[in-house]
């Protein structure tokens, strides 16, 4: 069954002068569902020099071990890629856009799922620590995406006066707690694993099971029962809802820190615009829900990999 999709969007590129363009229609999303399929993406492990230069480049910055789908897919065309990322680039390492990504994170939490919080433990699975870290370095990391996806897609990619300029920096490497899970490479899980793969991605619409849920589904008994507690907030009222409201957040965020460029990149502006209306929100909300099933809702609200949290002291002392 396919979750239907907000309406009204064409995917003509940024608005003027930095406006956003509206949201997703059906015919407009599977247009860019089929272009994000057909471009495919960049494999970290079998790029050259030059380009697995630039993926570390995103790894340090945004501080995780992980290549996100939407950057692997623009990396089909790398100067697109490499224009984009340069011009976003000297805000990402601020603590201004670290506390924006924070704020956006607080608000993804559905208010229906407080009826599942809390009632899943890590304790019950084997590897625990492996898929809380890989869970939260994904929630970390999402609504980063978000942001830098908005500021792409409505053209406000120069820095605002002021951002940039004196501001002290965040670390650039990957925390100790953040965790990368390879993929299960498809065609080779068990079969029950694949229909449920299937699941996931026909259930959200996108054009691709999202690179969280094909890591986690290497744990079976993990991945089913993270599906069945996660299936039915998928696509109903309150994730819409909720999807809505953290692209507007999400657009509200970057204004203090983002100025319209004045000759906006355009190049693969479906993809931009898809991840942005659709995919990365969702993916948020998941591991956000996911989270309060096994953490409770409070800490779900937070990641603790964020540069703007304070350092636990057990943790000040470690290089």
């Amino acid at each position: 069954m396919r979750a239907s999709v907000d309406p009204a969007w064409t995917a003509v590129g940024p608005g003027p002068r930095g406006h956003s363009s509206p949201s997703v229609d059906d015919s407009s999303f599977d247009a860019a569902s089929a272009r994000i399929r057909a471009l495919g993406r960049m494999d970290p492990a079998e790029v050259d020099a030059d380009l697995a230069a630039l993926f570390d480049d995103v790894r340090q910055t945004l501080r995780v071990p992980v290549v996100d789908d939407l950057i692997r897919t623009l990396a089909t065309e790398r100067d697109v890629l490499a224009r984009r990322w340069r011009a976003v680039r000297p805000v990402l390492g601020t603590l201004a856009f670290e506390r924006a990504a924070d704020a956006l994170r607080e608000e993804a939490l559905l208010p229906s799922a407080s009826e599942i919080a809390g009632t899943g433990t890590w304790a019950d699975w084997p590897r625990a620590d492996e898929l809380r870290h890989y869970t939260e370095t994904t929630q970390y990391v999402a609504p980063k995406l978000l942001l830098i996806a908005t500021a792409w897609d409505t053209g406000r990619t120069e820095p605002a006066p002021g951002v940039v300029d004196g501001a002290a920096p965040i670390p650039t490497r990957p925390p100790s707690s953040t965790e990368r899970l390879p993929p299960t490479v498809p065609d080779t899980a068990e079969p029950a694993t694949e229909e449920r793969l299937d699941a996931v991605r026909e259930r959200h619409g996108h054009p691709r099971v999202p690179d969280y849920f094909r890591a986690i589904a290497r744990f079976e008994g993990f991945f089913e029962a993270a599906w069945t507690t996660l299936e039915p907030f998928v696509g109903g009222d309150a994730a819409r809802e909720r999807r809505a409201q953290l692209v507007a957040r999400a657009e509200a965020l970057i204004a203090p820190l983002f100025v319209p460029a004045g000759a906006p990149e355009t190049a693969l502006h479906e993809v931009v615009a898809a991840h942005r209306h659709r995919i990365l929100p969702d993916v948020l909300i998941d591991v956000t829900t996911i989270r309060a099933w096994l953490d409770g809702p409070e800490a779900a609200r937070v990641a603790p990999p964020s540069a703007a949290l304070p350092v636990p002291p057990d943790a000040q002392s470690q290089p």
